[in-house]
């Protein structure tokens, strides 16, 4: 894959979380255990990379719909500890 694509992909992955993260805590940004610039970075990369990995047959017995859910969950509650409760 040509890494300026790869880049590009990631990036508007990485948008559509920090839109997410100030969505569900307008005003408490500053709360956050880590900037949530670095926490949208990490999950856009996972995403992409899992994506990439699966595209080329790894894993191959996981269906797409199960990486979804799997990605999901780790993305909901994995990162529910780095995001602040009120």
């Amino acid at each position: 894959m040509n890494p300026l694509f790869e880049r590009a992909v990631q990036e508007e992955v990485m948008k559509e979380f920090l839109t997410w993260f100030k969505e569900i805590s307008i005003n408490n940004q500053e709360k956050w255990v880590v900037p949530s610039q670095t926490v949208a970075l990490m999950i856009s990369w996972t995403v992409f990379g899992v994506a990439v990995e699966w595209s080329q047959g790894k894993p191959e017995k996981i269906s797409i719909h199960e990486i979804a859910d799997h990605l999901l969950d780790m993305i909901t509650k994995g990162a529910d500890c780095l995001i602040p409760k009120d």
